[in-house]
């Protein structure tokens, strides 16, 4: 191998390592952004069930769901138009959220409005789905503080059950601030340190 060849190739190396800290920085964007609303979805429906306006916390959920839906699909297109070359690892990681969001969905509103289980066994699920989206992602990027968040998502679904009244909903902000907005910025503030 010739003196310009291994520099071309170290040139590549550079500029994949590169590539893969700016997706690291962007799968930051979108963890804080999942983390900031999956908190406001929960402390409005907390609100709601605390002043007692059941009626209208069906409407919201679903409200808030879209809107949220909108935002994702709205962040992930304006990172793409920045993009040149979408990498493997991404895409396979956004269809796997996609994957794990679908049954979510279908587990927070047909399954309990259909009364094939109660509402408050909707947050039990979403705790274990977020704690397979986030080790997912801890092996998909090398990030082992996604695993302990997975893991800290997981306990948190045990120990739901067992919690009654407003324990479930801090319950819940943890797991989002733990597993989704402190790792989304520690992945952006390690891509911009670098």
């Amino acid at each position: 191998m010739t003196q310009n060849q291994l520099q071309n190739e170290i040139a590549i190396i550079k500029s994949m390592i590169a590539k893969t800290k700016q997706e690291m920085a962007q799968s930051g964007s979108i963890l804080i952004f999942i983390g900031i609303f999956g908190i406001l979805y929960i402390a409005v429906i907390t609100t709601l069930e605390i002043l007692g306006i059941q009626k209208v916390i069906l409407p919201t959920m679903i409200g808030m769901t879209v809107l949220i839906a909108i935002g994702m699909i709205m962040v992930i297109h304006h990172q793409e138009k920045q993009e040149k070359v979408k990498s493997y690892i991404k895409s396979i990681y956004l269809v796997f959220i996609v994957a794990c969001t679908i049954p979510l969905l279908i587990m927070t509103f047909l399954f309990p409005f259909t009364g094939i289980y109660a509402p408050n066994l909707v947050p039990v699920f979403a705790a274990l789905l977020f704690g397979t989206i986030l080790f997912s992602g801890g092996a998909v990027y090398e990030f082992a503080y996604l695993h302990w968040s997975g893991v800290f998502a997981w306990a948190g679904g045990c120990i739901i059950p067992y919690v009654h009244g407003y324990g479930r909903g801090i319950i819940m902000i943890l797991i989002l601030l733990n597993g989704f907005v402190i790792p989304g910025m520690i992945l952006t503030i390690k891509y911009k340190n670098r």
